[in-house]
């Protein structure tokens, strides 16, 4: 069947649109990720003087990198709205993450929501596949201390009976529109309509979680037995049920600020184009 005008002019829309977004992506990895490498370098004197300074300027960068990951598909028009436990209270504690991840979209989608939980998002660790050691972010990944994996299940059992000083556990189910997840294509050159996604969380005191590892393995599959539950109630209702006691559940929506989100995108820009001029200072002034 051939195309009417409308069809495509809108198809000409999405491929300039999505042209401009991964061209901007890139040229985004480009100056962000080496200028976070090239300041840590520069800070190596500090990590010897007072470590713990070192990494909390480590951290903050850190979330600015996952900040400017978030503005991607904020700037899509892909929104959050999150349900169940408040999560704030708990986010300077010592907590363990499980989430039913779908597509490559949920890591963005979580980095998101981490964005306004505090200083969170500058100390967590991310277990992700040995694979993404080896992507545009693994060196990231690499020097902030997250782990990469071979045998995801096996070890997210390991994790929880090996921290001692774990507090809490949440559960993060993840909901998407019409139960089509987010992949990190779309994610880049936002070829999707705007559409929210739906975050439920549940939180258990680490007092809760039992310890013994047949006992530990039966409590993890019943938490995604639970997941499917949710996430059937959701696609069913357009909601997720109310916590237990209670009779109506509330959302939230979950924001950021675009002003904010410009200023970051700014300081990585500003800062690739200084470390340029450094190191092209350096390479003449060695007469190379």
């Amino acid at each position: 069947m051939a195309m009417n005008r409308k069809e495509i002019q809108h198809g000409s829309w999405i491929l300039m649109k999505g042209t401009i977004r991964f061209l901007f992506m890139v040229i985004n990895n480009l100056v962000a990720i080496p200028s976070y490498v090239l300041y840590l370098i520069v800070l190596q004197p500090l990590k010897l003087l007072n470590s713990k300074l070192f990494w909390h300027v480590e951290g903050i960068m850190f979330k600015w990198l996952l900040a400017m990951v978030s503005s991607w598909g904020w700037t899509a028009g892909y929104t959050v709205v999150e349900w169940g436990d408040d999560v704030k209270a708990i986010t300077e504690d010592e907590t363990m993450v499980l989430v039913n991840h779908q597509a490559t979209g949920d890591v963005c989608t979580l980095m998101m929501c981490l964005q306004d939980k505090g200083t969170v998002v500058c100390h967590m660790m991310w277990l992700m596949e040995y694979v993404f050691k080896f992507t545009n972010f693994g060196v990231v990944s690499l020097i902030h201390g997250d782990f990469f994996i071979r045998q995801f299940c096996q070890t997210e059992k390991n994790t929880v009976e090996k921290q001692k000083g774990l507090q809490w556990v949440i559960d993060i189910t993840i909901a998407y529109h019409k139960a089509k997840p987010i992949d990190i294509q779309t994610w880049i050159i936002g070829y999707r309509e705007p559409t929210i996604t739906h975050v439920h969380y549940r939180i258990y005191p680490i007092k809760d979680v039992p310890m013994e590892s047949e006992a530990l393995t039966r409590w993890l599959y019943q938490r995604f037995v639970e997941k499917d539950e949710l996430l059937a109630h959701f696609y069913e209702t357009g909601a997720f049920p109310p916590p237990k006691g209670q009779t109506t559940a509330t959302s939230r929506a979950m924001t950021l600020d675009p002003l904010w989100l410009f200023l970051i995108q700014l300081m990585g820009f500003l800062s690739g184009y200084m470390w340029y001029n450094v190191l092209q200072y350096m390479y003449n002034g060695l007469g190379l």
